[in-house]
């Protein structure tokens, strides 16, 4: 029985070897999956540049070696593929006061302040010393 070529290549180590079944002396070099190149020299896909993410547009993508993380922003929640708007009172600005309007919380600027309750600005405008 001959040998596996496989035991001793020239492959990547981001690539699989694949014995060739006719030849059995010969094999090919296959990079792995977020890699590519010719099998023997193998580079990271940075999906989140390429657009080959399938992050939500309400998500932070993440490139690693070989694979890519998406995050959903705050406030939206999910597995970050899929986001959804959900507000906790923890997303509110320092300077404003989170409110229920019948059973939905919702971020209001404190008086003296402006904004949409997640940045609130001193209102400089109508500030009398």
């Amino acid at each position: 029985m001959a040998d596996d070529p496989c035991e001793s290549n020239l492959c990547s180590i981001y690539a699989e070897c694949v014995a060739d079944p006719e030849v059995p002396a010969n094999y090919s070099c296959v990079c792995k999956v977020g890699f590519e190149g010719d099998g023997y020299t193998c580079l990271d896909v940075d999906e989140c540049e390429s657009g080959e993410s399938n992050c939500d547009p309400n998500a932070a993508c993440y490139n690693y070696i070989g694979h890519h993380e998406c995050n959903c922003k705050t406030p939206y929640v999910g597995n970050g593929i899929e986001c959804s708007f959900e507000l906790n009172c923890n997303s509110c600005d320092l300077n404003s006061d989170c409110i229920d309007l019948d059973g939905q919380k919702k971020c209001v600027c404190k008086s003296g302040y402006f904004g949409d309750g997640f940045i609130c600005r001193l209102d400089t405008c109508n500030f009398w010393i």
